[in-house]
């Protein structure tokens, strides 16, 4: 049988302890900590379910600017961003879009940080922000 380390990736998953058996601690390239079964992960699982969720907000880094937007393909605007731009862009953070105004919420909250469009100036708090429903 093979033995997996701490790192070891499935899909948008990367393994962080194995737990009591048969169970998994894994974190998705979105952030959340999740816990699946091998069996889970045999049978398709590749992420914690954010690329399967309606409409999401997402942050997405390159350097020291956030691209803060809204879509229903998560990992394929990344795939975009990442294509268009010369450094690595990176998914650090996704966020159930259950109100529409939720972006634009956002996007006035950081204006202070506005750069051009869609993007801003990178603050630690883009990590724990909890938009008002």
């Amino acid at each position: 049988m093979m033995r997996y380390q701490p790192g070891h990736r499935w899909g948008m998953l990367t393994l962080v302890r194995l737990l009591e058996n048969p169970k998994l601690l894994l974190q998705c390239d979105c952030g959340q900590l999740i816990t699946y079964t091998f069996t889970q992960l045999k049978h398709g699982k590749r992420s914690c379910g954010c690329t399967d969720m309606g409409q999401s907000i997402y942050f997405i880094r390159v350097n020291e600017y956030v691209k803060i937007g809204r879509t229903r393909t998560i990992m394929a605007r990344w795939a975009t961003v990442q294509t268009n731009c010369p450094y690595e862009a990176e998914l650090i953070r996704v966020i159930p879009d259950t109100s529409s105004g939720t972006e634009k919420w956002l996007h006035e909250y950081f204006q202070y940080l506005h750069k051009q469009g869609e993007w801003f100036k990178y603050t630690e708090e883009m990590l724990t922000i909890i938009p008002p429903i």
